[in-house]
């Protein structure tokens, strides 16, 4: 059979496998851990030649214990031996297949957006309205496509797990619509009406931030972490710091609208507060899990990181301008829009590549 080609050397299947089934593992001192015995076989191996039977049962052993702690341990994983045995036969697969997915993805959100453009081509509505609506158009389809990724990647993880990614990705999902509402605010020039003078909805970005926040204290639950950005009652004490901070700061030109003013501003700060938690969460889980998750939750804490830098622009220029609307409100959402939810699709490829099985 191996007439015309080298015959695989089993040692080095096994170690393949070895390290393959590491990388399926979420807790880093768990794996670091019960490697140590391969790190001493293949210290004294020199890579081809044959190993005694001492350290061919080590590699064994240590095969069967990755498997056993898989199986029954792992704080996130729900696997069976067949599922182990089926990942094993083509580890890479997922790699490619999840980089397909997300090139479908893109090119839909960019398909989706420029189809905007047949309605003033057909004359229905003015140029600026066509292009105003491919941001809804590019928002929708991207973000469904980022929460797919990261709800088709959970069929082999615990249902503890799988609860705080379906709060994570409803938090996504809602962010099309903070996109779109802006725009149907422009097109129907509702930018000068009470509620939606100061930034639109902003309850709506609030919320959405806010499963995101959820979600990740639920995620690191799962792995014990405990520090002050997972902290309910810090969370609460700061929250009401920032309402009432919200209600007490200057209203410049605003007194005879003030309660809209109040909740705008307090919706504007609380959306700041939960993209800082969040962004304290995702740093403390790339922290405390294996490679394999931290490559993710490292992007998703970048991501939120710009926007918490992002938002400081209305936070700030609310209060001092006294409205958030036309022009400035458009160049927030710009410095807030295309290139940070790139970022965020990112994050759900590497999430997928790096933990889905199928």
């Amino acid at each position: 059979m191996y007439s015309d080609a080298v015959a695989p050397n089993p040692t080095k299947q096994q170690v393949e496998r070895i390290l393959q089934l590491a990388k399926l593992g979420s807790s880093p001192e768990a794996v670091d851990q019960m490697l140590e015995s391969l790190r001493e076989v293949t210290a004294q191996w020199d890579g081809q030649s044959p190993l005694d039977p001492s350290n061919q049962l080590r590699l064994q052993s240590l095969e069967n214990e990755l498997r056993d702690y898989l199986i029954t341990k792992d704080p996130l994983r729900k696997l069976t031996p067949e599922t182990i045995d089926n990942y094993l036969k083509s580890p890479e697969k997922t790699s490619t297949a999840t980089l397909t997915q997300v090139i479908v993805i893109v090119l839909l959100s960019f398909f989706n957006a420029v189809s905007a453009l047949i309605l003033p081509v057909l004359g229905l509505v003015p140029w600026q309205n066509g292009f105003l609506l491919m941001v809804p158009l590019f928002f929708v389809t991207l973000h469904i496509g980022i929460a797919w990724l990261y709800f088709s990647a959970l069929s082999n993880f615990k249902q503890e797990f799988k609860n705080a990614f379906v709060l994570i990705c409803m938090g996504i999902l809602l962010l099309s619509v903070v996109f779109s509402h802006y725009v149907i605010i422009e097109l129907l020039g509702l930018g000068n009406l009470l509620l939606f003078r100061y930034g639109g909805i902003l309850a709506l970005v609030t919320a959405s931030f806010g499963l995101i926040y959820f979600g990740l204290r639920k995620y690191a639950g799962l792995l014990k972490i405990n520090n002050f950005f997972t902290s309910l009652k810090w969370l609460g004490l700061v929250s009401v710091a920032v309402i009432a901070a919200a209600v007490l700061a200057p209203h410049p030109g605003q007194q005879s609208f003030e309660p809209f003013f109040d909740f705008a501003l307090a919706s504007m700060w609380l959306f700041t507060m939960f993209v800082g938690f969040s962004a304290g969460v995702a740093r403390q889980i790339s922290k405390n899990v294996t490679i394999a998750y931290a490559k993710s939750m490292k992007w998703l804490y970048i991501y939120l990181i710009l926007g918490f830098v992002g938002s400081f622009g209305g936070t700030i220029g609310l209060p001092l301008v006294g409205e958030l609307n036309g022009g400035f409100l458009y160049v927030l959402i710009g410095v807030m829009g295309v290139i940070p939810q790139l970022f965020l699709l990112y994050t759900g490829y590497l999430f997928k590549k790096e933990t889905s099985l199928t």
